[in-house]
């Protein structure tokens, strides 16, 4: 089973004699998804195609790493002869781990998304994507993005350019956290983003966060483990009750 979308990876399928299925969403794969729907957030929604047919899939997680890992498993299945329509069925069960693009729903109106276990350009800018294109019951995007460490010799300037692109992206709010994330908060005011912020700490970021908060807003929190962007989300946890949920 070899991803279609990645050339290094394709070029496996001429080390072996035996059958290969490939999955993928940019190249053409046995095993794909078609009528991509990520306007909610929290859910993607999609036409399932294989060999063996296709179905009807909706993965209840945010981003399209998460759907290329749907799609991996897909393959693995329907190498085992299993049909789409189970598949799809599977897959609407599937739950991402614990601070790992985890959607959390508060009653007072709005969602973050806590990402918080560890960051890196491209995840983080992966998972802003995935905020930029949500559409449903979505008043204001906001990232909270701590330091990114073990970038090397380049890591300012990465900082820097992840600032430009969330600008570019249209995000409404960003919040830096600890170190080089100044960098991206000063590259994304450059860019000509209006609302931004910095803070030295997430215990600082999370008692503003407390103040700020509101109804529609989809807020991601995203960091490098030690820089502990989880506080954030924890301490939002303490103040306001999650959806559906009766603290009486």
């Amino acid at each position: 089973v070899l991803n279609a979308d990645d050339k290094l990876v394709m070029d496996m399928k001429s080390k072996t004699d035996g059958p290969v299925l490939t999955f993928g969403i940019q190249n053409p794969a046995d095993v794909t998804a078609r009528e991509i729907d990520a306007s909610r957030f929290g859910s993607i929604r999609f036409r399932l195609q294989t060999p063996m047919g296709e179905a009807a899939a909706e993965l209840p997680m945010t981003g399209r790493h998460n759907l290329m890992n749907a799609l991996a498993a897909s393959a693995v299945a329907t190498a085992l002869r299993v049909k789409p329509e189970l598949i799809a069925n599977a897959l609407r069960s599937a739950k991402p781990p614990r601070m790992r693009g985890e959607v959390i729903d508060f009653a007072a109106g709005f969602t973050v998304v806590d990402d918080s276990y560890n960051s890196n350009p491209r995840s983080l800018l992966g998972m802003v994507h995935t905020l930029a294109e949500a559409s449903e019951n979505v008043k204001r995007r906001v990232v909270i993005a701590g330091e990114m460490l073990e970038l090397g010799l380049h890591e300012r300037e990465m900082h820097r350019e992840a600032g430009r692109e969330i600008a570019r992206l249209g995000i409404d709010v960003l919040w830096g956290v600890r170190g080089l994330a100044a960098e991206m908060v000063t590259a994304a005011s450059e860019q000509g983003m209006k609302t931004t912020r910095f803070f030295e700490s997430s215990e600082a970021a999370a008692t503003a966060a407390l103040d700020e908060v509101s109804e529609g807003d989809l807020i991601l929190v995203k960091g490098s483990r030690s820089v502990e962007t989880d506080k954030i989300v924890a301490a939002l946890k303490e103040r306001f009750p999650l959806a559906g949920v009766d603290k009486r």
